[in-house]
This record gives structure tokens, C-alpha cells and sequence, in this order.
């Protein structure tokens, strides 16, 4: 859908932009008025909705645990990259 140069509408020459835009504006307006309101809570809205949750505590030790691995192996990779240092550098660090 192209608009010309005079600001018709190319499909059917009759719609001016200043209306096509207006009726967007009109469709905007309708979709956002059929949204549920947000109360604006937020993130507080959920704070404690998971408490004495044995299946959430589950989840929170597993992605602890998963964590902790992902550190463990970034560590060993750190390792094996990093250049050896100098013996001067190494008896000072005792």
C-alpha cells in the first residue's frame, strides 16, 4: 500500500492520509480501551505468592545449583586461558 505524492491512498485513490491516519488513531484508541486496566502494582503484586511453595523452593535450589556449575566451569575456563606468571610476580604474591 503506497501512498502517492498528492497523499491518496495508491489501493483506491480515496482515503486522504490526514483520514487514513485518523482512523489508525480511532483503531488505537479502541484496542487500547479494550485492555484490562494495570493497577500498577507491578512486581509487588506477586512478592510472597510463592511462599511455603515446596515445588517453587525446588526450582529456586536447581537454578542455584545450575548457577553455581555455570561459575564453577567459567572459573576452570579462566583458568586454562590466563598466561602463567613470572616467578618474580608469583614469589611476591606469597
Amino acid at each position: 500500500m503506497k501512498v502517492s505524492s498528492n497523499g491518496r491512498h495508491s489501493k483506491n485513490g480515496a482515503a486522504s492520509l490526514e483520514e487514513r491516519v485518523a482512523q489508525l488513531e480511532a483503531e488505537v484508541e479502541r484496542l487500547k480501551s479494550s485492555q484490562p486496566i494495570a493497577t500498577g502494582q507491578g512486581w509487588q503484586s506477586i512478592v510472597g505468592s510463592h511462599a511455603d511453595n515446596p515445588f517453587f523452593e525446588q526450582v529456586v535450589r536447581e537454578m542455584k545449583r545450575e548457577r553455581d556449575e555455570d561459575y564453577a566451569q567459567a572459573r576452570r575456563e579462566a583458568r586454562k586461558t590466563r598466561k602463567p606468571q613470572s616467578k618474580r610476580r608469583v614469589a611476591r604474591a606469597k
